[in-house]
């Protein structure tokens, strides 16, 4: 492998081969498909290394590879951005009304502008086109390959082993068709090798995020200019309580009304994952596909020489030896012929020779190999995409942090708006509370914490019964039977948690207004519950994150057969 990647990457650099181009030139290509501009091409500087190598499949939609890459490179930085600019907003805000009480006399116009549109504004915008401050290289093969050149693009092809292994990382965006290509598995390939470390993006996780993300934009705009009154009616303890689950309530249609879109996410999301796993686990590198036939007989075979131990070069041991004088040298050390990094270069017979003395080898043969790639893909590639994506259930706390900003946003402007009076003192007054501050702390529990950890729970309950309704084999041939049932569920699930989260803030209303230590005790009790679950949920994805993350996928044990 290092003298086939060394060979050929000698090979693109003395032709000028192996281009870099920047995130912008990357992601405008898939942003407007066009034909090949050679213009361009001929604008990229020829590098040694670049810090990104793209592999997709050519198959996948192009806006479908932009929101990817979107993702991978802007999401960070997105959200970073839309909370500094909701912190900005909210402490211009206050400081321009003098208090924190005095910000609801604002216009509600003004509060949904700076507190709910601005962030959300900041965070798409950033999304989009964070890329253009980034100054990674990448090398993608529609920007960096001269398409117009058949002779220069072969030339080029040839030299992708130098390619990824001359790229610090690889970024693989995962559609349904990835491992049904063969240029994609000879990239995944070539990256197993070199012990790449390889980043993932499913296509379908930004389509997921941004749908649900704009449901919630909806949703949080048609609260425009309405006023929201969690009403106390009086001041005995059950009262209180029964406040709070009447200001959370919701009826079992209007849940299941909300239910349906979330449901239709979870379908998509785990009908994609299934399929990607499903393929992962029954991979054969003989039956995928290639546009051009001609092709398919080359890239077996470049593969089968990626992962042939006959060619791999011979390990060099250098001996100390220990004078009587208390002098020692090192055996080989003088030699003239051969430096030991060219010694170690080449492996020890030529290719037309081993196909002579092979059958009296313990090398594997042509097949076995392929067979052993074929064992590595189902096994341990499955394995590090599980732990680097998870189950089908399983879903990232940075899509449920995207999911629940609109609603938050909202929340904000509830807390800060006092539910829509202009006068926090009156409201206060009006809707039964002793005092401001404990209006005022109520309402920061109800509209700042409840709303994040509703929707941080949610998404993967909603998931875990979408995947027992999914595995019930009478369903599973008829779609509209499983939104039918799945939005069943899932707004039955709305309708609990709406109870159990008009429980946990009656008894929170009742420990302020009212104090009984019963009802602190609920309160404690139930909050352990809650980030209990957030925890059991999510901690088990993000370990398995972690875990996979140094790896890469590296090959241990490539002398051994079968070692993958």
């Amino acid at each position: 492998m290092q003298s086939l990647c060394m060979k050929r990457a000698s090979l693109v650099q003395d032709q000028g081969l192996f281009k870099a181009a920047k995130a912008w030139q990357v992601l405008s290509t898939l942003a407007w498909p066009r034909s090949f501009d050679l213009e361009v091409y001929s604008t990229l500087p020829t590098v040694g290394m670049v810090d990104i190598f793209i592999s997709h499949s050519w198959s996948c939609p192009s806006w479908m590879k932009f929101l990817a890459m979107c993702q991978y490179l802007n999401l960070d930085f997105a959200i970073k951005a839309s909370g500094l600019t909701c912190s900005l907003a909210i402490t211009l805000l206050v400081f321009r009304a003098g208090g924190l009480s005095a910000v609801s006399q604002a216009s509600q116009g003004w509060l949904y502008g700076s507190v709910v549109c601005g962030p959300i504004a900041v965070f798409l915008g950033t999304y989009f086109l964070g890329h253009t401050w980034r100054h990674e290289s990448f090398w993608f093969d529609r920007v960096c390959v001269n398409q117009a050149e058949l002779g220069e693009k072969a030339r080029t092809l040839q030299g992708i082993p130098a390619f990824v292994a001359h790229s610090q990382h690889m970024l693989v965006i995962l559609d349904s068709s990835y491992f049904e290509r063969l240029w994609c598995n000879y990239e995944v390939a070539v990256a197993a090798k070199t012990a790449k470390m390889v980043h993932l993006v499913p296509v379908w996780e930004p389509v997921c995020a941004l749908g649900v993300l704009a449901l919630g934009l909806v949703f949080a705009l048609s609260y425009f200019g309405t006023e929201i009154e969690p009403r106390l009616h009086g001041d005995e303890r059950t009262t209180l309580v029964w406040s709070m689950l009447m200001y959370y309530y919701l009826d079992w249609f209007q849940c299941f009304i909300v239910a349906i879109p979330l449901a239709y996410f979870c379908l998509e999301k785990l009908t994609r994952h299934k399929l990607m796993l499903d393929q992962m686990a029954a991979f054969e590198l003989r039956c995928a596909s290639c546009s051009l036939n001609s092709d398919r007989e080359v890239i077996e075979q470049q593969i089968i020489d990626l992962f042939d131990e006959a060619f791999e070069p011979p390990v060099s041991v250098f001996f100390e030896t220990i004078h009587e004088d208390g002098g020692s040298n090192h055996a080989g050390e003088n030699k003239e012929t051969l430096a030991p990094e060219e010694e170690t270069l080449y492996p020890l017979v030529s290719r037309e020779t081993m196909q002579v003395i092979r059958h009296v080898t313990s090398y594997p043969t042509p097949d076995e190999v392929m067979e052993q790639f074929n064992g590595y893909i189902r096994g341990s590639l499955r394995e590090k995409v599980l732990g680097l994506l998870g189950r089908e259930v399983d879903v990232s706390l940075k899509l449920c942090l995207v999911s629940c900003m609109p609603g938050f946003l909202l929340s904000l402007t509830f807390f800060l708006g006092c539910n829509g009076h202009q006068d926090c003192e009156a409201s206060a007054s009006a809707l039964g509370y002793p005092s401001l501050p404990q209006y005022m702390l109520i309402n920061a529990l109800m509209d700042i914490i409840v709303s994040p950890t509703y929707v941080i729970i949610l998404l993967p309950l909603a998931l875990r019964i979408a995947y027992q309704v999914a595995g019930f084999s009478c369903w599973a041939t008829s779609f509209w039977l499983r939104m039918l049932s799945l939005s069943s569920l899932t707004g039955t699930l709305i309708f609990a948690m709406n109870i159990f989260f008009g429980l946990w803030a009656g008894s929170f209303v009742v420990v302020i207004v009212n104090y009984s230590f019963s009802y602190l005790l609920w309160f404690l009790a139930s909050s352990c519950t809650l980030f209990s679950s957030v925890w059991l949920l999510h901690a088990d994805r993000a370990r398995g994150v972690e875990r996979a993350r140094p790896v890469g996928f590296h090959v241990e044990g490539s002398r051994a057969a079968g070692a993958w």
